[in-house]
């Protein structure tokens, strides 16, 4: 179970360096306001998703202590 919960977490690691890479590279090709909304809203989603699920598996996990 430890090793699962490391590899989510390790996913949220990767997730947060993706949505970087996107988040540069995209605002440096972004000509409008709504194409800098969309490469924000991309970037954020690939860190918070992944976030999110490991988060909550972590608590489903630890609900007896």
């Amino acid at each position: 179970m430890k090793t699962f919960l490391m590899l989510l977490w390790m996913g949220v690691i990767a997730g947060v360096v993706i949505g970087g890479f996107i988040l540069i590279g995209g605002m440096s090709m972004a000509t409008t306001a709504p194409q800098e909304a969309v490469v924000i809203s991309l970037a954020l989603a690939c860190a918070i998703l992944p976030y999110c699920f490991a988060r909550a598996f972590t608590e489903m996990t630890n609900l007896d202590k």
